[in-house]
């Protein structure tokens, strides 16, 4: 199929929204008729990634919204929506039309996954700017090969939970070399998250992260720009995570009716941001609790870093908590506060449409934040950016190769990085990092309208655009009153795109014909718009 005959399908899709919505228009101008579908102002689009591939999460799984701006999350055709099912491992959504979001009042929406195959997980969205916003969330599956530094294990420990107590400890851990581990006491009452009592099968599922290791970074939830419950908006530079979650049959057990203990390593090269050196014993690290419902971190107090001697005689660098009350991502950070609005980033040169991004910490102990940015904004600033931590920015053709640096630490897999010492140097302070793709093409500008009989044009909606690239499905731009603008493409190559609309997805192929290409339509004449 043309490109012209792909245009058309793409209309008529938009016609067939049309009667759909409820913003319709009909000035008449001359012998000009312009029909518009008002787009929503402000949409998002989320991929969800698995860890253990680098690619898209193939199987459906629910997320639903909290945070701040819950409710205002809509659809594309404004519905509200509290939940929604993804499919492919990619998610559409919109924020109500009558709220603007900008850098100084930003649109905060947490997105919690739920998905049986994956360990539970949340991540908060801070969108700053109307148009459509890309975001990624990354997601661990529990079964098959983990990712490099992280241990995962279930245990069951039969029937002990009763209305008095458990009836015999429990002495859970993550498995591996470093690990994290769970102590509860016999006596101790398990308890739901209403506080009802749980008798019956007790069991526990517990995943360790190594700080030490790039791979397992990208797992932390919500990632390292955070907001505390004591600190507000900062950054973290972890030693170390862990989730820790146990269960009565299938409850979650939330709350004990006495304290519990909790252990998480510490790789003995872990480094030290206070101290400048490896972590040592004696060393303090801040300890942290996630409410994965309105992705905020709880202090839980300043613990100091023990050691022991392991049976080969090495020594073991880890943290203990005595007097946990209930169970969440844990995690050893150290807290850095951060500026409103970092610097900007622009990307320079190369032929691209659509580049993976990735911000990490020079020493390798966290990062702040993954993404894609598209060539239409190539820029990219920061909500809540942390001070005085060097960084480096990096940018990958997909998220296949940045998934395997992150394995490898190989920088020939990104197409341009940049270090940066300090992001917070203020939002005039500008930054451009160069883009070297190593491909050709060209921009192809498409004006596409319909033409009725009687000469009436209807050249006025608004759809966005994905274009099957890389191997992968991307972000390809927003057809606005009959105008858009595709990037970095082959004349003469045929080209898979899809638009989505209402939770489907229409796909078609096209072949690129020219560079500046007028697509005029026509019309039936018997058709309302016509008349």
């Amino acid at each position: 199929m043309n490109l012209k005959y792909f245009l058309l399908f793409l209309f008529f899709i938009s016609l067939v929204f049309i009667p759909i919505s409820c913003d319709i228009k009909n000035p008449v101008e001359g012998l000009t008729v312009r029909v518009k579908n008002i787009p929503r102002t402000t949409m998002v689009r989320v991929e969800f990634i698995e860890q253990n591939t680098g690619l898209l999460v193939t199987t459906p799984f629910t997320i639903r919204f909290d945070g701040r701006n819950k409710n205002d999350v809509i659809s594309d055709v404004n519905e509200p929506i509290t939940q929604l099912t993804v499919k492919n491992g990619v998610a559409y959504f919109a924020i109500k039309d009558n709220i603007h979001p900008t850098p100084n009042s930003p649109v905060e929406i947490v997105v919690i996954v739920n998905s049986p195959q994956h360990l539970t997980t949340s991540q908060k969205l801070i969108i700053s700017e109307k148009g459509t916003n890309g975001f990624v969330i990354n997601m661990l599956k529990l079964s098959g090969t983990l990712p490099n530094g992280i241990t995962t294990r279930e245990q069951s420990f039969g029937n002990i939970a009763t209305s008095s107590g458990i009836t015999s400890i429990v002495q859970a851990n993550s498995g591996g070399t470093l690990s994290a581990r769970l102590i509860v006491n016999p006596g101790t009452i398990l308890r739901d998250a209403n506080g009802n009592v749980l008798t019956g099968n007790v069991s526990t599922q517990i995943t360790y992260f190594d700080a030490t290791r790039s791979s397992a970074i990208p797992s932390f939830p919500g990632g390292f720009l955070v907001n505390t419950n004591t600190s507000g908006n900062g950054g973290f530079v972890t030693a170390g995570f862990a989730s820790i979650n146990m269960f009565v049959g299938n409850t979650p057990v939330e709350t004990f009716s006495q304290p519990v203990t909790i252990q998480i390593d510490v790789n003995n090269n872990v480094r030290n941001p206070i101290t400048g050196t490896n972590v040592r014993p004696g060393d303090q690290i801040p300890m942290w609790s996630y409410n994965e419902n309105n992705g905020t971190w709880r202090f839980e107090g300043n613990y100091t870093v023990q050691s022991r001697i392991s049976s080969g005689g090495s020594e073991e660098l880890f943290v203990e908590k005595n007097d946990v009350t209930h169970l969440s991502w844990y995690n050893l950070d150290w807290f850095f506060n951060s500026c409103a609005i970092s610097s900007t980033i622009n990307l320079v040169g190369g032929c691209w449409n659509f580049l993976y991004w990735l911000v990490e910490y020079q020493n390798g102990q966290g990062y702040i934040g993954s993404g894609y940015v598209t060539s239409s904004d190539p820029s990219l600033t920061f909500i809540y950016a942390p001070q005085n931590i060097p960084v480096r920015v990096l940018v990958f053709t997909s998220y296949l190769n940045l998934w395997n640096y992150c394995y490898t630490g190989n920088l020939s897999l990104a197409v341009g990085s940049l270090n940066i010492n300090n992001l917070c140097q203020g939002p005039t302070q500008i930054f451009n990092l160069q883009v070297s793709t190593n491909v050709s093409g060209q921009n192809i500008n498409v004006t596409v309208r319909g033409v009725c009989p009687n000469g009436n044009i209807l050249d006025q909606g608004t759809l966005d655009i994905e274009i099957f690239k890389d191997g992968f499905w991307q972000y390809a731009g927003r057809i606005i009153n009959g105008q858009i603008t595709l990037k970095c493409l082959q004349i003469g190559q045929t080209y898979q795109f899809r638009a989505y609309y209402n939770g489907q997805y229409y796909t078609q192929s096209a072949t690129i014909t020219s560079a500046n290409m007028l697509v005029e339509i026509p019309l039936p004449g018997d058709i309302s718009f016509c008349n």
